[in-house]
């Protein structure tokens, strides 16, 4: 979906490109200082906060610097890089342990998008400075975004200003990487077609329950598995947009309101709380974690799920017999406001602890250059690729059968940052997708070509004084509207609680939050 862009808000992000040194920074204490420019050169080194990948790990690495990538940038700039590691589960608490302590690195990797404010908070705070201070020292970051004034705008904040080194997906297939998934072996041994709609699903489920499609002759199939109520890339509530509804914010006839008072939200409920009461819904899919919702597909105890294109199951699962397919959109509707944004609203910042803010920026601008790009897409030419008539191709024979004995997932992590999308850089479709096994890359064609996004809430920059409007209200909202969505569809509240919704959530504030979130819209496709 194309977005406009105000042109008020283009010309004072452009202004903020040319401004490298006119910009007012923080302190630690919040307090207004003039902005610390250092050298510009490439720095011999730096210390950046990041978390330790769960594939990293499986290979024995103990940092991001065990990544090929990065000792190939640490190579080829000369800058030595400490990382201060951090495991992935306890990513968010030691980065607020690290906010606590007002000791920062140098640079800072982080989900900056999840946190309440966004990065342009921390900025205002003093914890980190605009990239957008330091653009002359970053010709390839600065080259992108003058070129591509609409991804750009996704990420510059009200102020005009960029706020971290993001990781931008050029391609929209990039973005389309979750999904509904069904097992077409059962349907094909059931004798059953894919569903098309609400009804067959149930149908479908259904037999699943009750005919032992996994072939062990017992009753143990738990047809819809997922990972949550209300999480967009593994939730069992996205089914509700088969209904025209949505368990959080979207756009309703041009204005955004909030699916939990939309009329079309009850009769999405009432049919998930049937599948829930039937046993067609897994009774545990709210204290799953991670690992044990995808074992519930990969032991092949379910058969239909909303998650990631399905090529971690074919390692697992295929045998020639088989198969994991993406399901169309039901009704062709995405509410999913992942496949609206060019970015992952992770990337890296540069703190003000960090005496040389101007080379950080030069040494994060390597990831924007060609050969970053190369390197973190395609890896290394003659090891991980090859160029064949002018294309390069990635040589998954060895990924498959690397020295190491890695899985293929871990070698794939190990030598390519394709697959990984919270580090500074720019992913590309063709790499990825030859990374991709034959299911996940027919998933990503199928949700591509069914899924109208054009109720998905796009990523829309508030002003300092809209967060500070509602960042109370909204979490207040959101913990309501959770619970109750999720309390129904197990039963705990019956249906006819949905009526109340309105009348509670604007008890919180819900005509606050509605009114700076369309006000910010409107100026956000204002021309």
């Amino acid at each position: 979906m194309k977005k406009k862009v105000s042109k008020r808000s283009l010309a004072a992000a452009l202004m903020a490109l040319v401004m490298a040194f006119s910009l007012v920074g923080c302190n630690g204490d919040g307090e207004k200082e003039t902005a610390v420019t250092g050298s510009g050169e490439m720095p011999k080194s730096l210390s950046i906060f990041s978390y330790v990948s769960n594939n990293t790990a499986k290979a024995g690495g103990t940092s991001r610097g065990d990544v090929a990538q990065y000792k190939i940038a640490e190579e080829r700039t000369g800058c030595k890089i400490e990382w201060v590691n951090v495991d992935e589960a306890a990513l968010k608490e030691q980065f607020n342990l690290m906010l606590a302590s007002r000791e920062y690195p140098d640079l800072i990797n982080f989900g900056w998008a999840n946190v309440e404010g966004g990065a342009s908070s921390f900025v205002d705070d003093g914890v980190i400075v605009p990239i957008s201070d330091y653009l002359e020292y970053m010709p390839n970051f600065k080259k992108y975004v003058e070129e591509n004034p609409e991804i750009m705008a996704q990420f510059t904040d009200e102020k005009g200003r960029i706020c971290f080194a993001p990781c931008i997906r050029n391609d929209a297939e990039l973005r389309i990487y979750v999904g509904p998934i069904i097992r077409e072996d059962w349907l094909d041994k059931l004798g059953l077609e894919m569903p098309t709609n609400t009804d067959e699903l149930y149908e479908v489920l259904k037999a699943f329950k009750t005919q032992d499609p996994n072939g062990n002759g017992k009753v143990d199939e738990i047809p819809f598995t997922g990972f949550m109520g209300d999480v967009q890339s593994f939730g069992v509530g996205n089914i509700v947009q088969a209904f025209d509804a949505w368990y959080n914010l979207f756009i309703k006839d041009g204005k955004i309101t909030h699916g939990m008072i939309e009329p079309e939200m009850k009769e999405a409920l009432a049919y998930l709380s049937k599948l829930y009461k039937e046993g067609l819904l897994d009774p545990d899919y709210m204290t799953h974690d991670f690992d044990s919702f995808h074992a519930k597909i990969s032991n092949e105890r379910s058969g239909f799920a909303y998650t990631a294109q399905p090529s971690r199951y074919y390692a697992v699962l295929n045998d020639g017999t088989k198969k994991i397919s993406g399901v169309p959109y039901f009704n062709g509707r995405s509410y999913n406001d992942l496949y609206t944004s060019s970015t992952s609203g992770s990337g890296v910042a540069i703190t003000t602890a960090c005496k040389d803010p101007a080379g950080a920026a030069r040494w994060l601008d390597y990831f924007y250059s060609e050969e970053g790009i190369t390197t973190g897409n395609y890896g290394v030419e003659g090891k991980t690729y090859d160029v064949v008539d002018g294309k390069k191709v990635l040589k998954m024979d060895y990924f498959e059968n690397n020295p190491d004995g890695y899985e293929r997932a871990v070698a794939i992590a190990m030598n390519l940052e394709v697959t990984n999308t919270n580090f500074a850089g720019i992913q590309l479709w063709d790499a990825y997708s030859q990374t991709l096994t034959p299911w996940g890359k027919e998933a990503i064609s199928v949700w591509a070509e069914s899924a109208d996004t054009s109720c998905a809430l796009p990523s829309i920059p508030l002003t300092s004084n809209e967060k500070d409007e509602i960042a109370n209200i909204k979490t207040e909202i959101d913990t309501y509207a959770s619970t109750l969505f999720n309390s129904i569809i197990i039963g705990n509240k019956p249906l006819s609680e949905l009526d109340k919704a309105e009348k509670e959530m604007k008890k919180l504030g819900l005509e606050k939050l509605l009114e700076v979130y369309n006000t910010a819209y409107k100026r956000f496709t204002s021309n």
